[in-house]
């Protein structure tokens, strides 16, 4: 994959671009390893190869961070390492010998920056190289190209009177310490040139090596284009075939449709008219039915007021008739009470008429009272029956006699006085159901005791 373009930013010495050293897949490098899966131990160092990488674009002033992964040469591999753990092998090969000479990562005109302050991991911990040339300072993400500048700007200034002491990659530039012979001279060219052809060559393959990952990326993204515009065409002609079949089934269903609505159509007319006609005729059923009923329905109500109004009119009636018939009955012992009394007086009178001088009355005189007094008896209840018994009460609606029976009257009691001076109280009479003059009977028999 291609590196994002690098983010400009302010280094402490200069301006300059990313400064962190940005490796591709592919790359010989040297990158940590650490035996427990929380990496919190001191980690060791081994060769191996970036098979890929993700970038963190949170750019902290030196660029954005990226994350490695790793295969080794022994065959263990490693995702996700952070690149301060990750150094080009070259790099780590330089750093390696020149802490092995015992210099501690000294070197002539070039020094190693750190930015303590920074939040940046790889900033305070590896840091940049910053080499002096021509009295300039110029910042170097990778120590070799640093060294490499500083030993160039030498060469250039001092030419053949430059020394291996004052160079810090004496082995590149070995062609200038021979003899000055036109022999040696021409073996040092012709060995520098061989040194340079070697080294243009190894660069040529890197960059061969670089350029081929980068065509078969874009082959790779060019294939994927392709597939995808193919499979593009390939969905919409799928489409537009599934469109064609689902419009032409849609006309082939429209069709069956259609011809099955107007069968439908025609069948469905004679049905309705089948069923409007049956529908006529029951609801004249009905109707004649709900007719009947409501016929029945007024002929009863009307049986129902005739029938309440029949009775509100024997109620009234009938209490006209009690009304009269209480009357009648009160006349009635009004006059028996009259005649009673006059009676009593009559038979008081001839007892006290037919007493002897002496004050012992004979047996004939003691039984004649007693028959005057029952035949006027008798006579007194024969007028009792004519005045209770002569209204006669007109018939019912129903052709049921709704004559009332006679009340029931407590006749009064006969006090007759015996020559012994005892009264002799005869058995009263009722008549058939009405008590209401049995109170006001009573008490005038209760009179007529008293008397």
């Amino acid at each position: 994959m291609s590196s994002r373009p690098r983010k400009k930013h302010k280094h402490a010495t200069n301006k300059s671009p990313s400064l962190k050293p940005l490796l591709e897949e592919s790359d010989e490098v040297y990158a940590a390893f650490w035996p427990d899966l929380q990496r919190n131990g001191q980690p060791s160092w081994y060769p191996g190869v970036v098979t890929s990488y993700t970038t963190d674009d949170n750019d902290d002033g030196y660029g954005s961070t990226r994350f490695y992964n790793v295969s080794f040469d022994d065959g263990d591999t490693l995702d996700d390492i952070e690149d301060l753990f990750v150094f080009h092998r070259e790099e780590y090969e330089l750093i390696s010998a020149n802490m092995k000479r015992g210099h501690n990562n000294t070197w002539i005109g070039v020094k190693n920056v750190l930015d303590k302050k920074s939040q940046c991991r790889w900033a305070n911990t590896v840091g940049c190289y910053v080499a002096t040339i021509d009295e300039e300072d110029h910042s170097f993400s990778r120590l070799a190209d640093a060294l490499r500048a500083y030993d160039s700007s030498v060469v250039r200034d001092r030419g053949r009177k430059v020394k291996k002491a004052e160079l810090n990659l004496p082995d590149e530039w070995e062609w200038l310490f021979y003899n000055s012979g036109a022999k040696t001279a021409k073996e040092g060219i012709k060995k520098a040139v061989e040194q340079a052809k070697q080294q243009h060559q190894r660069h040529l393959q890197f960059e061969l090596k670089k350029l081929r990952r980068e065509m078969e990326r874009d082959h790779a993204r060019d294939k994927s284009i392709e597939m995808e515009i193919l499979r593009n065409e390939l969905g919409k002609q799928r489409e537009d075939a599934v469109r064609d079949a689902i419009s032409e089934s849609d006309n082939r269903w429209t069709e069956k449709m259609d011809n099955l609505r107007r069968e439908l159509e025609k069948k469905h007319d004679a049905e309705k008219s089948q069923l409007v006609a049956d529908a006529i005729r029951k609801a004249n059923r009905i109707a004649q039915s709900a007719m009947i009923k409501l016929r029945e329905g007024i002929n009863l109500q009307n049986k129902i007021d005739m029938t309440k109004a029949m009775d509100r009119v024997r109620k009234k009636m009938n209490q006209q008739h009690d009304v009269d018939t209480q009357r009648r009955v009160h006349e009635a012992v009004r006059a028996i009470l009259d005649n009673a009394e006059t009676a009593t007086t009559v038979e008081s009178e001839r007892d006290t008429s037919a007493m002897p001088q002496d004050g012992i009355p004979s047996v004939q005189n003691e039984q004649q009272p007693y028959q005057e007094s029952q035949q006027q008896e008798e006579e007194v209840q024969q007028q009792q029956h004519r005045q209770l018994f002569s209204p006669i009460e007109p018939s019912s609606p129903s052709g049921v006699s709704n004559q009332m029976p006679p009340p029931s009257v407590q006749m009064p009691a006969r006090v007759i006085h015996q020559p012994e001076g005892q009264a002799q109280c005869y058995e009263q009479q009722r008549f058939n159901d009405h008590k209401l003059t049995e109170y006001p009977i009573s008490r005038h028999c209760h009179l007529l005791e008293r008397r």
